[in-house]
């Protein structure tokens, strides 16, 4: 995962009014996750989350805005999930073969994937300065700072889940803060043949979740 402030090319661009200063954005697929943002505010997505992030933002909405806001909570949900699957994998394949020829091939091919922190330099959030190889102690320690920052993401969307989806019948919101970290959901079945606007938030979270999983590389 990325924050704004870290890709100046990318907040200089046409689209920059979108993007708030440290406010985190996907690794691949920025064209969805802006898509499905715009014009609605992400507080679980800034670096420093203003007070009340976890409390509800549903009660101040129309029907149609918490629809629009259930797709944001699903599609966002899955690309930092998505995030943390490429990461994750590359810092197993560390722990599988720890030296420093195999640190270089991680980063390269975290770049060949179209990574974006993987492009940066060291001072913006990248990984360690070049050398000849990469050292891999370094190289896994910053994947593991990454990590760290994905599970932060995730857990203020856990937080405005409960908070605001709970109401829909959402039980036991649990999150799994193991490497890597987990989110489980569970939905009485009576939520699925509902008629009022709880199926149709129900039906925007899980269809933006699914896509955003799907989207894959972009």
């Amino acid at each position: 995962m990325a924050y704004s402030t870290m890709v100046s090319t990318y907040l200089d661009g046409p689209d920059a009014h979108l993007y708030q200063h440290d406010e985190w954005f996907p690794e691949t697929n920025l064209k969805d996750w802006e898509t499905r943002g715009r014009g609605l505010e992400r507080p679980w997505a800034l670096r420093v989350p203003p007070d009340g992030t976890g409390s509800p933002l549903f009660a101040r909405l129309d029907p149609s805005s918490q629809i629009a806001y259930a797709g944001l909570l699903g599609g966002d949900l899955a690309s930092v999930q998505r995030d943390q699957f490429l990461y994750y994998n590359a810092l197993e394949r560390l722990k599988i073969d720890f030296r420093d020829e195999v640190a270089d091939e991680v980063v390269n091919n975290l770049r060949k994937m179209g990574v974006i922190s993987a492009a940066l330099p060291a001072s913006k959030g990248g990984p360690p300065e070049p050398a000849s190889p990469l050292p891999v102690r370094s190289v896994f320690n910053w994947l593991c700072k990454i990590l760290a920052q994905i599970a932060r993401v995730i857990l203020r969307i856990v937080a405005t889940i409960v908070s605001n989806l709970r109401r829909l019948g959402f039980e036991n919101v649990a999150i799994d803060l193991s490497i890597p970290s987990g989110v489980s959901v569970e939905l009485p079945v009576d939520l699925f043949h509902a008629t009022d606007s709880r199926w149709a938030q129900l039906q925007r979270f899980l269809d933006q979740y699914i896509e955003g999983i799907s989207n894959g590389l972009s």
